[in-house]
């Protein structure tokens, strides 16, 4: 379910409709990939690899403890884009952010718990990343059409639901797994 929700973000309609595509050089878009893995990686290690286990530290000692652990992380991760004000973007654009870069913490969060593995929300974060930004940023044309939106609704509904239930799934086992790997790590460097 993360993979078709990060997939999800490439304005798959509107490319197939002939209504969205790439303007730049194709070499750009070898650039851009590099640059969504290298953004993917930065905030993946810093909002899972290190704010996430330092709330959840000593204190994942329940289901809802590990909820609300989750939900810090993945707020404090949308609250960050906030500062895309400053960039220039607009308010609005800006709030949207904020929410869906909500929702995709929280996902990657869980990801992290249920798999214990920060390389694969490192993945799916450069993948939503690169799918999202690619035809605004390399291209131009309707990226949100009724269809693009009704499909992206459905999906997220479903995505919530399975979230939910993996997230109900974690036990503070799970998490001491995951501290135990990052010592045993730790102690190997």
């Amino acid at each position: 379910m993360p993979f078709a929700v990060v997939v999800n973000n490439f304005p798959i309609i509107g490319v197939i409709r002939g209504n969205a595509y790439i303007t730049s050089p194709e070499w750009y878009i070898a650039v851009f990939a590099l640059e969504a893995f290298t953004i993917g990686l930065f905030e993946e290690f810093a909002f899972r690899g290190v704010l996430l286990p330092f709330v959840l530290e000593n204190r994942a000692t329940s289901r809802k403890s590990i909820f609300w652990a989750t939900v810090i992380s993945s707020a404090a991760f949308g609250g960050i884009h906030i500062f895309n004000l400053f960039a220039g973007a607009g308010i609005g654009g800006v709030l949207l952010q904020i929410g869906y870069s909500f929702l995709i913490g929280g996902m990657c969060a869980i990801v992290l718990l249920y798999t214990r593995c920060i390389w694969i929300c490192v993945m799916l974060h450069a993948i939503y990343d690169f799918c999202g930004y690619l035809i605004p940023t390399l291209g131009e044309g309707i990226i949100w059409d009724s269809v693009t939106v009704t499909i992206t609704t459905i999906l997220g509904a479903f995505a919530l639901i399975f979230m939910l239930v993996w997230l109900s799934r974690i036990t503070p086992e799970n998490v001491q797994k995951l501290y135990a790997n990052n010592k045993n790590e730790n102690a190997l460097n």
